[in-house]
C-alpha cells in the first residue's frame, strides 16, 4: 500500500510539472484585462457589463472631458502592473500611465484595480504641474473571466 501511494505522489507531482509547461508565459487574467480596458476606452462601455455599469463607465470618461483632459489613447500603449516603473504615453501635453493591480478575491476570481493617472509637467522646471487620477475595481468571477462586475468607480480628479 504503501508503495502504491509513493507511486501516485509521483504520478501527480510530475502532471503538475508537466502541465505547468502548457501554461508558462500565458496571463489570462492579464490578457483579459488589456482586452477589457482597450474595449471599455475605446467605446466608453463594455458588453461584458450591465447597462448600469455602463452608465458609470460613461459618467468615468465625461469626468476626463468635465477636466478638458484627452480621452485616453489605448491603440500601441502597454499596460502595465502597479507600482512598475516604466515610460508614460504622451497624450497632448500631458504624460498618461495606464495600470493595473490584481487582488485574489476569496471563493476564487480577482478583483481589477485598473489606475488612469495623467501628468502635466512645468516645461522648465521640469516639475509636475497637475495630476490627475482615476480608477475603476473590475471583479471577475470565473476561471474564464467573462462574468465581470463593476465594483468602485472614481472619476477623473485634479490631486495637485
Amino acid at each position: 500500500m504503501k508503495r502504491f501511494g509513493f507511486i501516485a505522489l509521483i504520478v501527480m507531482i510530475g502532471a503538475i510539472i508537466i502541465s505547468s509547461f502548457f501554461f508558462i508565459g500565458k496571463d489570462a487574467v492579464k490578457e483579459d484585462t488589456i482586452a477589457f480596458i482597450q474595449e471599455i476606452v475605446k467605446n466608453e462601455y463594455s458588453e461584458q457589463l450591465t447597462d448600469e455599469e455602463n452608465a458609470e463607465i460613461q459618467a468615468f470618461f465625461d469626468s476626463f472631458r468635465e477636466n478638458n483632459l484627452p480621452h485616453p489613447l489605448i491603440d500601441g500603449v502597454e499596460i502595465h502592473y502597479y507600482d512598475v516603473f516604466t515610460p508614460p504615453t504622451e497624450n497632448e501635453n500631458f504624460l498618461q500611465y495606464i495600470s493595473v493591480k490584481y487582488e485574489p478575491i476569496a471563493g476564487g476570481g480577482y478583483d481589477t484595480d485598473i489606475n488612469f493617472e495623467y501628468i502635466l509637467y512645468d516645461v522648465e522646471t521640469g516639475n509636475p504641474e497637475e495630476v490627475y487620477f482615476a480608477k475603476l475595481i473590475i471583479r471577475s468571477y470565473d476561471a474564464d473571466l467573462t462574468n465581470k462586475e463593476l465594483m468602485f468607480v472614481s472619476p477623473m480628479e485634479k490631486q495637485k
